[in-house]
């Protein structure tokens, strides 16, 4: 409080009385500045320290279902909030790319029989009987001409050029036999090899159909009839809807004081009147870099009647309690963990549990003395 006092200086012992207005002044100001500061009294009473997190509800093994084709939504068989089975089809997607695939396929996979090749085994029979007659006139050749030799009638090198000739048919027989056995055996491959790829065209193509991985409820679809569908994006959620869990966000400088089967507060936007137990049942041991966040997972003691997936939560992690501890208000203590007794004197606390609001004193501070605010 600053007061400004402007004294005209008209009498000789004006000086004086200047002096005690001043004087006077000054003290009711002082007086004035104590009388408006706020004390508080120290009490006991309980106090909870927790960490705050924040989340989202998640039915258990939930996921997201993702068609393994590009194409139209062209039906959807189960409609949201009903009960699926394993293996039940929830949508059928029509891929146009995949209709045109499919007739390649049937062409490949027709041209590729060994039926549709009888052609090319024939052309190789024809060989292979050039062969045999080539390799049957030869042999004959080369047997008389020894026949000649064993007489002393004709030359050595005319035995040996029909020798030559014989062992040359022998080989190119050998080679058309080779051809024939392995023609065939690469016919066949390509045969089944066709059929194979047409068999997955077939499942891929027209119209495909996505099934449920297992029992549950179909939560949410994101496409409507008649919308493009791929791989990247998912068609819908589905889970079980009778068991959720909860996934909370806790801040990087909180994590160490987590620990597993602590009791969470939860409130829910839906249930503005009344908070939900739950307990931590998992920590993710990986810092999210993005948001310098911790993930940790947490079961329901007694679920709401009704909760949904990717509800948004606040929770308050209860790290520790106590029913009946000696507090102050948190903007009563400095930063150099002191306060500020009634009379203006500093003394040193030791401070333990804290909430939002209040903060323990374990030493320092006696029930009922007075403090002011720093």
């Amino acid at each position: 409080m600053f007061i400004k006092i402007h004294v005209q200086k008209t009498f000789p012992n004006m000086n004086r009385i200047n002096s005690l207005v001043l004087s006077v002044l000054f003290l009711w100001t002082l007086s004035s500045c104590n009388r408006n500061k706020e004390t508080f009294t120290v009490t006991q009473q309980p106090i909870t320290e927790s960490v705050y997190a924040s989340g989202k509800v998640f039915s258990e093994d939930q996921y997201q279902v993702y068609s393994e084709a590009t194409g139209i939504l062209k039906r959807q068989l189960v409609q949201e909030g009903e009960s699926i089975k394993m293996g039940q089809t929830l949508f059928e997607i029509e891929n146009a790319s995949g209709v045109l695939s499919t007739k390649n396929a049937e062409l490949s996979e027709r041209n590729a029989l060994v039926s549709a090749n009888q052609n090319k085994m024939k052309e190789l029979q024809l060989q292979w009987n050039q062969a045999q007659d080539k390799l049957t006139n030869d042999s004959v050749q080369y047997k008389r001409q020894q026949a000649l030799w064993n007489q002393g009638i004709g030359s050595k090198l005319e035995l040996e050029m029909k020798q030559l000739s014989y062992e040359n048919s022998k080989r190119i027989k050998q080679s058309a036999s080779i051809n024939i056995l392995e023609t065939m055996r690469q016919l066949k491959l390509n045969e089944q090899l066709s059929k194979n790829t047409l068999a997955l065209n077939q499942t891929l193509g027209g119209n495909f159909q996505v099934k449920s991985a297992f029992e549950g409820t179909l939560f949410k679809v994101y496409k409507k009839v008649g919308e493009l569908v791929s791989p990247q994006v998912p068609i819908a959620v589905i889970g079980k809807g009778e068991n959720f869990y909860l996934e909370l966000e806790v801040d990087e400088e909180d994590i160490a004081k987590i620990q597993l089967g602590q009791k969470i507060i939860v409130s829910i936007e839906s249930y503005q009147d009344r908070a939900f137990e739950a307990t931590v049942s998992q920590i993710i041991p990986i810092l999210n870099e993005k948001s310098r966040t911790f993930t940790i997972k947490a079961t329901f003691l007694i679920p709401p009647k009704k909760i949904f997936p990717n509800q948004n939560i606040e929770a308050n992690i209860v790290i520790s309690s106590k029913k009946e501890a000696i507090v102050i208000p948190i903007e009563y203590i400095d930063k150099s963990g002191q306060v500020i007794m009634k009379n203006g004197d500093k003394r040193n606390v030791k401070t333990g549990l804290k909430d939002f609001k209040n903060i323990e004193i374990l030493k320092g501070l006696n029930l009922n003395e007075e403090i002011t605010l720093p």
